[in-house]
């Protein structure tokens, strides 16, 4: 619902009855200033949506760009250092970081084209910032994951129409919808996925921890999931 306001980047839930309010207005990553108020029924979610590919490119994700979320800012979450190359740009830092497992947010100096990973749990960081000297804070926003790509081995294949297999492994959040192989990307970058589920009405993607195409045949009916292979 919050992906079809067009607008919408966070919504608040609340688990007891399924209320839902949506954050419209183009509020952007990082305007949520920290800390958190604390709820006693509202958790608060992020729409992780792939960017609109550039043209010709194929597939959403594969030209993910550098959202700039702080300048001069240093996150105080776990950092490390992912590339350190004199010309490089924060775009790069970005694709490097996208690369890197677990990377979704990242420090980058302008100067010297130090590039740090940041292994913050939101893009405001919750774990509290600092002024910088030197240091940008940005979310890599999708970037140019490290998979053999789509087609490879015997490709993106719909297992089950409708079905659902489990157990769930990695939640890659929401990618573009109507389309599998943004899915597949996600998966295709995450050590060991063969197998995941993908709805098309929002685009929401998780790794299934299976070893074959029948999910050892407890494949049930589902509302929202294909069950899909690579």
């Amino acid at each position: 619902m919050c992906l079809d306001q067009g607008n919408c980047h966070y919504f608040l839930r609340d688990a007891g009855d399924g209320e839902c309010r949506g954050y419209l207005g183009n509020v952007e990553a990082g305007e949520c200033a920290s800390p958190y108020a604390n709820s006693s029924y509202y958790d608060l979610y992020q729409i992780n949506y792939e960017p609109t590919p550039a043209p010709g490119v194929e597939g959403p994700g594969v030209n993910g760009i550098a959202v700039l979320l702080n300048a001069r800012t240093w996150c105080n979450a776990d950092a490390a250092e992912i590339s350190y190359n004199a010309g490089a740009t924060e775009q790069d830092c970005a694709d490097d970081c996208n690369r890197n497992e677990g990377c979704e947010f990242f420090h980058f100096d302008p100067n010297d084209g130090q590039c740090l990973a940041s292994y913050t749990s939101g893009p405001n960081c919750p774990e509290g910032t600092n002024p910088s000297t030197w240091y940008d804070f940005y979310a890599a926003n999708g970037g140019q994951g490290t998979g053999p790509g789509v087609g490879a081995g015997r490709g993106l294949t719909m297992l089950g129409d409708g079905l659902e297999c489990g157990p769930r492994g990695a939640h890659f959040g929401n990618v573009a919808r109507d389309a599998p192989e943004a899915c597949a990307e996600k998966c295709e970058a995450q050590p060991g996925c063969s197998y995941f589920l993908y709805d098309p009405n929002d685009g929401e993607c998780f790794q299934i921890d299976t070893s074959d195409d029948t999910c050892a045949g407890s494949l049930s009916d589902s509302y929202y999931y294909d069950f899909w292979g690579i």
